[in-house]
């Protein structure tokens, strides 16, 4: 992408933030499967003590 003006820092901080929100929600869908991984091993751990 080449920025030749403010109209293209525009789109480009546009695409910036909504590839954010993006990540951010796969961020989201990776803790939700790793606690419910979490919860159904949760018997299987033995706390040291």
């Amino acid at each position: 992408m080449q920025i030749n003006n403010l109209e293209d820092v525009n789109l480009a901080l546009k695409k910036v933030a909504e590839l954010s929100v993006q990540i951010e929600k796969i961020n989201g869908e990776v803790t939700l499967a790793c606690n419910e991984i979490k919860e159904a091993r949760a018997g299987e751990i033995k706390v040291l003590s």
